[in-house]
């Protein structure tokens, strides 16, 4: 499991940058999800210290990818998406979207987002550890007891 971090600007190049850091949180800007659904990224922002990460995308509206529109998309620390218009609900330009997406972020409340965000990676995080514990000792209950190599 790969230990949370704030996000960071960490390329010059949108995609890069959105999936560096939002690898081992979702699976949004994955190469192969960006190539399903014919999406690209055209911008990437760091917000709120790095709580939040948000992006400009182009997607196709339909599966032919006959009509394309933007959108922007924002993740919590946790790589969970926190808004995003709908396929529908896009808009034509960049600038639409962008100007959508800074409306949307001044209007979030990054501080109880982050610690949402945090308390349920907690609960998930300790509920698998309890699970494995469970699974390891009864493993280990059902394995024979070995004697040492010699």
């Amino acid at each position: 499991m790969q230990p949370f971090t704030l996000y960071k600007h960490t390329s010059s190049n949108p995609a890069a940058n959105a999936q560096r850091n939002l690898m081992g949180r979702t699976h949004y800007v994955d190469p192969e999800t960006l190539r399903f659904h014919h999406a690209r990224i055209l911008d990437t922002y760091i917000v709120d210290g790095g709580c939040l990460f948000a992006l400009i995308e182009s997607y196709a509206v339909d599966y032919h990818n006959t009509e394309r529109r933007k959108r922007f998309v924002v993740f919590d620390l946790c790589g969970n998406v926190v808004e995003r218009a709908g396929l529908e609900d896009g808009w034509r330009t960049k600038g639409q979207a962008l100007k959508a997406m800074w409306a949307c972020l001044n209007s979030l409340d990054a501080l109880s987002i982050t610690a949402e965000a945090i308390e349920r990676q907690r609960y998930y995080t300790l509920d698998a550890l309890d699970r494995l514990a469970g699974d390891a000792k009864q493993a280990l209950a059902a394995t024979e007891p070995q004697e040492a190599a010699q």
